[in-house]
């Protein structure tokens, strides 16, 4: 199996990123070839290839039209990928956090997630997180949303290793945070649990922070505290985190669900203090009561034994092993591929289009059909033995195409002469790309073909040429999008 995941390339710089290099990896293990396509980076969706961190390399985006079974939407897709393969969703968002991304007017998270679902643009939705599957159905309106267990790279996330150096921050107790700041978890309030810890426990301790935003507004709130309190070493996100993770005591956490910050430090063998509902550590309290966050703080630290780490690691590997989550991945896609059906989009035909057309050919024993503008049609048609000449204006389509089909041919066209054309039927959907579809309709018009299937009939500038070219025909068939008509 071949799955091709699309997400944004930026090593130690976001949550999701090494999320999906994990699953790659997870993948990988037991044996599927799994790719990253890097996409979305610019306003024009320049993909980058040749993009490395460690085992991971950038490809092209022809690798995923070409060569894969199954595409991974974890940032953005191509149009035509979705035309050639089946497209499943990652919804990496914490349901909240895309609310208030949209309600503050940042990004339409939530509208864009509901509106391509709804459309069918995938075969299937998962998210990585099981506290979020309930709200992510509900609000997509009762779609079946799948879990697969988020993993870790057990390689990269060790016990063993070099340490990080706190340099004069370093303390006896060194408290570690380095989590993102979201909208709807920063870790504002650790910084006062811990503080007060510091105050009323353990005088000789320091909170290192990491991933804190490079905003002054972040900075001047937490300078007093560094000069006079708990607060030691802060920085923006940075690329040694297993060196800190080996060199802290504990890490601090606003979130309740596995981040890659909560799966790092686990597999890592740090021990994690988070607020109630997580569950994947006994050490929990309200973070904006800071006594009690303080509190657990404090139990955490005195529960340490020589044996803690070997013990969360091991917890780690039964909570995000790799294989389980490779499995999970593997049935998911064998189940959309044993179910595969066309990628129907607004760019293609739509399924009751397809009926329509698939209803007609049978009944009226079509065998040859001339199609103007190659796509989902073309696969449909030749899977059900129908000889196809598909006449197209892109070489890539005609590329990527004529590979996989066994009863088409195709013929490069400049969409400007009238081809003699024969058949027992013929079907408009192009050229494709606003071009004049004018040549397409004068010369099934001219030819002595008895059928014909015009699609986007409802476009004035298809409508157009129905008219002049077809004013008497007979339709026989249709949808909303598409009209099929006798020669009389």
């Amino acid at each position: 199996m071949k799955i091709a995941h699309f997400c944004r390339f930026g090593p130690h710089q976001c949550g999701q990123y090494s999320t999906v290099r994990d699953l790659i990896l997870a993948e990988r293990a037991i044996g599927i070839d799994a790719q990253f396509i890097d996409c979305g980076t610019d306003d024009k969706g320049t993909i980058r290839e040749g993009l490395v961190d460690g085992p991971i390399c950038t490809q092209p985006l022809a690798w995923a039209l070409n060569k894969a079974d199954i595409a991974i939407r974890h940032t953005s897709v191509p149009s035509k990928v979705y035309e050639t393969i089946p497209v499943l969703l990652a919804l990496h968002g914490r349901p909240e956090n895309s609310f208030l991304l949209e309600s503050y007017d940042k990004s339409p998270v939530i509208s864009t997630v509901m509106g391509t679902v709804k459309k069918g643009m995938y075969k299937a939705v998962f998210s990585f997180w099981p506290e979020h599957v309930y709200y992510w159905m509900s609000i997509l309106g009762g779609t079946k949303v799948h879990c697969i267990p988020a993993p870790v790279d057990f390689d990269t996330y060790t016990i063993e290793g070099e340490k990080h150096d706190f340099g004069r921050w370093k303390a006896g107790i060194n408290l570690v945070v380095a989590d993102m700041w979201r909208e709807d978890h920063t870790p504002f309030n650790l910084v006062f649990a811990a503080q007060y810890f510091k105050e009323n426990y353990y005088a000789g301790t320091k909170l290192h922070m990491y991933g804190v935003p490079t905003k002054k507004s972040c900075f001047k709130f937490l300078a007093p505290l560094q000069k006079n309190g708990v607060v030691g070493e802060v920085s923006g996100v940075v690329g040694f985190l297993p060196k800190i993770y080996r060199a802290a005591d504990i890490i601090l956490t606003p979130n309740i669900i596995a981040t890659r910050i909560i799966r790092e430090s686990l597999a890592s063998g740090l021990p994690v203090v988070a607020p109630h509902g997580c569950t994947h550590t006994q050490y929990r309290g309200e973070p904006r009561d800071y006594k009690a966050f303080a509190t657990a703080i404090k139990n955490c630290y005195e529960a340490i034994t020589p044996n803690t780490r070997l013990a969360l690691r091991e917890y780690a590997h039964q909570e995000f092993g790799q294989m389980a989550t490779a499995n999970a991945m593997k049935a998911l896609c064998e189940e959309v591929l044993a179910n595969k059906k066309p990628a129907w989009n607004a760019m293609s035909i739509l399924e009751d289009d397809w009926d329509a057309i698939k209803n007609f050919v049978e009944t009226n024993n079509v065998k040859r059909v001339v199609e103007f503008g190659s796509g989902i049609s073309t696969q449909l048609l030749d899977k059900l033995g129908i000889t196809v000449h598909s006449f197209e204006t892109n070489p890539e389509q005609v590329k990527q195409l004529e590979k996989k089909l066994a009863n088409t041919t195709f013929e490069l066209w400049d969409a400007k002469t009238v081809p003699h054309i024969e058949g027992d039927m013929a079907f408009i959907d192009g050229p494709h790309g606003g071009k004049n579809r004018e040549p397409s309709y004068r010369a099934v018009a001219e030819s002595g073909i008895p059928f014909v299937a015009c699609h986007d009939i409802h476009r004035a500038e298809d409508k157009q040429w129905v008219d002049k070219y077809f004013s008497e025909w007979e339709g026989v068939s249709g949808t909303n999008h598409l009209l099929i008509l006798r020669r009389v």
